[in-house]
Order: structure tokens, then sequence, then C-alpha cells
């Protein structure tokens, strides 16, 4: 096995060694414009930059102004259902009441034919 096919070996099983080797590379790494360069550029790619923050902040507002949309249709729907429910409760309460009006009535004048039958006023 050759010295580098080693050496990976050995850093890939000691963390403390590639701790050690890390330490004497940074110092050579940022002296070197040309490693510095490559280094911020790889990591450039990684970065969020506030035109991203923006664009993602944009997004979001718009995202979270379309669902305040939404909400208020459903909202206006759920008060209109309720609305047209109460109305539709009003006429049917209207209508027991006329019907018990009705019977309450029938029986009055039943019982008032009855009890004048009884007394002998007809």
């Amino acid at each position: 096995m050759s010295i580098g096919r080693q050496l990976l070996e050995e850093l890939k099983r000691d963390e403390g060694i590639r701790v050690e080797l890390s330490r004497e590379l940074i110092p050579e790494i940022i002296r070197d414009r040309n490693l510095r360069r490559i280094i911020l550029i790889a990591l450039s790619r990684e970065m969020v930059t506030k035109d991203d923050v923006k664009e993602l902040k944009e997004y979001i507002d718009k995202r979270i102004g379309e669902v305040s949309k939404r909400i208020d249709e459903v909202n206006r729907r759920i008060d209109y259902m309720l609305n047209e429910v109460d109305r539709r409760i009003d006429g049917v309460l209207k209508w027991i009441i006329g019907l018990i009006v009705g019977m309450w009535a029938t029986v009055m004048a039943t019982l008032i034919t009855i009890l004048l039958k009884l007394t002998g006023a007809f």
C-alpha cells in the first residue's frame, strides 16, 4: 500500500490526526490567494444572500396574502350559509307556530261545541 493511501486510511480512522492536519493546513490556505478564492467560491454556493432572503420573504408574503384571501372567502361563505340557515329556521318556526295556533283553535272550537251541547245551548 502506498504512503498516500496509508495516510488517507489513518486520517479516516483517527479524528485527532485529522484535526491536527487541518490546523496545520489552515494557515497555508489563508496565505495562498488562489486557495482562499477556491474555498470562498465553494462556500458562496452554500450561503444565502440578502437577495435570496428578500425573494423568500416576498414569496412568503405573497403566499400569506393568498391564504388570507382564501380565509376571507371561506368566512364570507360561512356567514352566508349561517344567514340562510337562520332564514330557514325562522320560516320553519313560523310554520310551526301557525300549525300550533291552528290546532289550538280547532281543539278550542271542538271543546266549545262539546260544552255548548252539554249545557243544552244547542
